[in-house]
């Protein structure tokens, strides 16, 4: 797994992957200071305009809408953490720290490969990273799959959730706002963003203005839409077991194989008492010309639907997940 996460205690540090934490049940940082809405931010399926996922409903926290671009905050400050988990994997590496500020300065690698739970700080790993503004957008609700999982807010089957040619250039006149003259890291997700007419050329778009862009997509585009997509973002396919058509997922990894990618990504969706799926479809992925050597696994518990919460796994499977995150 990628180490995106920079754990620090006593200035030393330690990388590691956002899910490692959430498998050893540590993101949790209530009365933290977290540098959400400064440093990144969400867009949500309305185009309300959030300090992070968590946020989402909490009206005191909302920055505004983007329908309404001259009235929104920005933020330059650290903000409070007020809830029990940080439940997404790309907001936990946003910098935080627990008691001082002082608490991020890091100043050698720890010898240990053992996350001391006493930590005090985070910060992003990537020296890339720290040198960028973030964006989650929700690229609407509606999608074509409908996974037992996922959230009612973020699924809808209907046209009218797609996002339209208008709040795209209103995001993209706030985003020249909230940049500050710093490249910006977008993260796509959804619903599915590869349904919408719009998407392609939005991601190309950004990509020429020097911005990184990540898309979050269920894999049931063409081969060749993605192959396409591979020359301008990253892209990280989730693998949903309930609607896995695995030739065609084997098939359209084999295409951005090809085509060469910056970084690419498979999210396996590992289901309660499920994890040996997981481990089936990897070993047979394992099969495609330099597989191994290109694709970055990522295997994921998954969160109750509908709440803030993971659902239990048992000890069998938390065995399973950390030995397949050492592949």
């Amino acid at each position: 797994m990628i180490k995106l996460v920079r754990i620090i205690k006593d200035n030393n540090y330690t990388d590691y992957s956002p899910q490692d934490l959430i498998q050893k049940d540590l993101n949790k940082f209530a009365g933290w200071k977290c540098s959400a809405g400064s440093e990144g931010l969400f867009i949500d399926w309305d185009g309300n305009i959030w300090p992070g996922t968590c946020f989402v409903g909490h009206n005191d926290y909302l920055m505004g809408n983007i329908n309404n671009t001259e009235s929104i905050k920005l933020h330059d400050s650290y903000i409070t953490c007020k809830f029990k988990m940080c439940p997404c994997l790309l907001e936990i590496y946003l910098p935080k720290y627990k008691s001082n500020i002082n608490n991020l300065v890091e100043s050698q690698e720890s010898n240990t490969n053992t996350i001391d739970e006493n930590f005090t700080a985070i910060s992003r790993a990537s020296d890339f990273d720290r040198g960028t503004k973030y964006i989650m957008w929700a690229f609407g609700r509606k999608c074509n799959f409908s996974c037992s999982y996922c959230d009612d807010v973020s699924h809808s089957k209907l046209d009218s959730d797609l996002v339209t040619y208008e709040a795209i250039q209103k995001v993209k006149k706030y985003a020249e706002l909230y940049r500050q003259n710093k490249p910006i890291q977008w993260s796509f997700t959804g619903g599915e963003p590869t349904i919408n007419k719009y998407f392609l050329e939005l991601v190309k778009e950004l990509k020429e203005m020097g911005d990184t862009i990540t898309v979050a997509t269920n894999g049931s585009a063409s081969s060749e839409y993605y192959a396409e997509l591979a020359q301008y973002a990253n892209i990280n396919i989730s693998v949903h077991f309930e609607f896995l058509k695995a030739a065609k997922l084997k098939k359209v990894t084999s295409a951005i194989i090809e085509s060469n990618p910056d970084w690419f990504g498979l999210n396996f969706m590992a289901m309660p008492g499920n994890v040996e799926k997981c481990y089936d479809y990897y070993n047979e992925l394992l099969s495609i010309k330099d597989f191994a050597q290109t694709v970055n696994c990522h295997f994921d518990m998954l969160r109750v639907k509908n709440e803030n919460e993971y659902h239990y796994y048992s000890d069998n499977d938390i065995k399973l997940l950390q030995e397949l995150g050492q592949l």
